[in-house]
């Protein structure tokens, strides 16, 4: 379930890889306070990360240069749509092209999108609708598109099963055509790969075009404070009244203000549903 063959085949053990890397960190601090050690030469050695995964690719004063002063959390995606990292410079140019022109879905000839091979290989194939809808639509370019044109944004109410068989969508991803290009690749950096070329052909001979290098909210172009927020609230809108709003308001006020804060974990039982959260002790 660790590989993104669970991407591909549209499994759901595709929710369990980021809980079981959490997952492994907490046990391995634990095993450490309790003096369980591990290898020193966990990098470096013959067994090591860089021999046994890295296939010597990389090096240590890779990882220790500039200790302390560059922060790989700087690199982080912040994703501005709810699917695979893959899919949305697709849907950051269809976005952009829907808010530049009057494009209307049912004029549509085509529509020819340029992305990397390795982008390609994982969310470029053609769409199907398997055991579970949801995967199948967050891993797929071609319904990420769809789902742009048809609805004018990416939700997290757009990837359930109603909207994923909407007769709609079908219509629209039977005109998506997705390629690789070799160009859009970086050889040393195959993950962050993930610019793209999309080419709207309208009914009537006229072409849109649209290019998207980084997606907004990768390294270099992140998200605005109303953007993350926008992000936020769609999750709890999806949650249906999970949280109540009074809840919600002090989890942003908290996290607005989270570097003054005495104790971070104050956050918990606030994230916690209204009928724990009452149950588990103050606010304070």
């Amino acid at each position: 379930g660790g590989s993104m063959q669970s991407n591909i085949d549209g499994s759901l053990a595709v929710r369990v890889i980021q809980g079981s890397a959490s997952q492994s960190g907490i046990i391995a601090a634990q095993l450490a306070k309790r003096g369980i050690t591990g290898p020193e030469n966990f990098l470096e050695g013959t067994y090591g990360y860089f021999h046994f995964y890295a296939k010597d690719k990389t090096a240590l004063h890779r990882v220790t240069s500039e200790l302390g002063k560059r922060f790989e959390m700087d690199r982080t995606l912040f994703k501005r749509y709810p699917s695979c990292g893959g899919t949305l410079a697709p849907t950051d140019a269809v976005l952009d092209l829907i808010r530049e022109t009057d494009i209307v879905p049912e004029e549509i000839k085509s529509i020819d999108i340029l992305v990397s091979p390795h982008v390609y290989k994982l969310v470029g194939g053609p769409f199907k609708v398997g055991k579970n809808p949801k995967v199948d639509a967050q891993f797929n370019i071609r319904y990420c598109v769809a789902n742009a044109l048809l609805r004018k944004g990416s939700r997290l109410r757009h990837f359930d099963a109603s909207c994923v068989k909407d007769p709609r969508i079908t219509d629209l991803v039977n005109l998506i055509h997705v390629s690789p290009e070799a160009s859009y690749e970086n050889p040393e950096k195959a993950a962050f790969s993930i610019g793209c070329q999309v080419d709207i052909t309208m009914k009537n001979g006229s072409v849109y075009s649209s290019s998207s290098g980084v997606p907004r909210g990768g390294a270099g172009s992140p998200l605005t404070a109303e953007e993350h927020a926008e992000r936020f609230q769609d999750c709890i809108n999806y949650s249906e009244g999970l949280l109540p709003q009074e809840q919600v308001e002090e989890i942003v006020s908290l996290v607005g203000r989270l570097e003054q804060v005495d104790d971070a974990t104050r956050l918990i039982p606030l994230l916690m549903p209204k009928q724990v959260y009452g149950a588990t002790g103050s606010r304070g």
